[in-house]
């Protein structure tokens, strides 16, 4: 819907508001370290880190507190709590709304909380006037940084919010609702299809279940036996075109895909070279499932495996599926070095694994890769429906975008 705006650029009908008009902030509850693990729920940092609604069930922190800190520190419906610390300008103010009537609960020191002083402004619609783009850049730039990014009540009395009236307000959350809903239930789905596939993986890749048409015995190897790194390096200093190489943070954690590349002129570090049909395998312990099933030739970090296949006992695609399973990843765990520990060739190599003839594992690394694609299909409509809530989030808070009188054009997402 167009949006017809007042002479201040705010939209017809809004209030331009400080935060200051609308809330009362208070620093949350320091306690030494002995105090915590028992008794009274306590709303963290890491509780607001999450983002969105606040409610009883999810306050896991616990602490040790009288009743005159339970009285100055308490938490009540439509609080609005701020994180007031962070390692970066950029992570700073991130917000919570508790969405249930607490009881017995309080907030801890490295928290704000913002209570509402009049009944302008809906819960519901707290959990995300604060997270939009808008916001987030004037709650940053009102904040300071020394060592550590740091914000207040003082400094966060001073951000404006365009504030529309309550019945715009209740339709921007159904809205918003609706994008949550889709993506929640998208989400679990996901985790119900990749739970499904670890469980076809174990029974396939164990010769638990086998397939029809095949009942030869599996052979038992050390995964030597099956896969060597690669040793070919590549200096950059000698190189006469600029080729794409892969770094770690080019896979994506736990999905296998590749995310893109980078140019290998720009470092002067030595590359691996690999080829297609290798298996790319994060060596850092932080990076175990980082993975790809590379589809052309190129180089890559010295901190990622080029694992070659020895194709007279195994296909590629069923190295792939190995490098994958919770066992092999736990062998990997067993790394070397302190400041950024590795894992050893020296322990990987011993992995012991059985494996049936060439057929019957290009046989169930169809079915596996299927399930790979139907996962992986779903989490490109996850990243999409993401990206139109946060299109939404942004306009529809500042009035961009108006809310018809009813949303129901918005419901096909579910």
């Amino acid at each position: 819907m167009k949006t017809k705006l007042t002479q201040n650029n705010i939209p017809d009908g809004w209030q331009a508001k400080k935060l200051a008009d609308l809330f009362e902030f208070k620093n949350g509850l320091n306690k030494e370290k002995k105090f915590f693990g028992h008794g009274t729920p306590i709303i963290n940092y890491m509780d607001i880190n999450r983002g969105g609604g606040l409610y009883k069930d999810n306050i896991f922190g616990r602490v040790e507190v009288n009743e005159s800190e339970l009285a100055r520190f308490n938490v009540s419906r439509g609080d609005v709590f701020f994180t007031r610390t962070s390692e970066t300008l950029d992570e700073i103010g991130f917000s919570a709304v508790a969405l249930d009537n607490f009881e017995n609960t309080v907030f801890s020191g490295f928290v704000l909380r913002a209570r509402p002083k009049v009944e302008l402004l809906l819960p519901e619609y707290s959990q995300y006037c604060f997270r939009a783009q808008s916001t987030r850049k004037e709650i940053i730039e009102k904040s300071s940084y020394t060592t550590r990014a740091l914000t207040s009540g003082t400094l966060l009395n001073h951000v404006t919010i365009n504030l529309p009236p309550l019945s715009e307000q209740k339709r921007i959350v159904a809205v918003l609702e609706t994008w949550d809903e889709a993506i929640e239930r998208l989400t679990k789905k996901i985790e119900i299809k990749k739970e499904i596939k670890k469980g076809l993986t174990q029974e396939l890749l164990t010769g638990k279940t086998r397939l029809r048409g095949f009942s030869s015995a599996w052979d038992s190897y050390v995964f030597s036996d099956i896969a060597l790194p690669r040793k070919e390096r590549l200096d950059p200093k000698n190189m006469t075109d600029n080729k794409v190489c892969i770094d770690l943070e080019h896979l994506e954690q736990g999905s296998g895909r590749l995310l893109g590349g980078g140019n290998v002129a720009d470092t002067l570090s030595l590359k691996t070279i690999y080829k297609s049909g290798d298996v790319l395998f994060g060596k850092l312990r932080a990076y175990l499932r980082k993975y790809w099933l590379a589809t052309s030739d190129g180089l890559c970090s010295t901190e990622i495996w080029a694992l070659k296949a020895n194709r007279e006992v195994v296909i590629p695609e069923i190295l792939f599926q190995i490098i994958q399973s919770e066992k092999f990843i736990a062998t990997a765990t067993m790394s070397q070095g302190t400041h950024m520990p590795r894992s050893s060739w020296e322990i990987v190599s011993g992995y012991e694994v059985s494996l049936p003839q060439l057929m019957e594992q290009k046989a169930i690394a169809n079915i596996l890769s299927t399930a790979d694609k139907e996962i992986s299909e779903l989490e490109q409509k996850l990243i999409l429906l993401k990206e139109q809530k946060k299109y939404l989030l942004n306009n529809l808070i500042t009035g961009a975008i108006r809310t018809p009188e009813t949303i129901s054009q918005y419901q096909s997402v579910c």
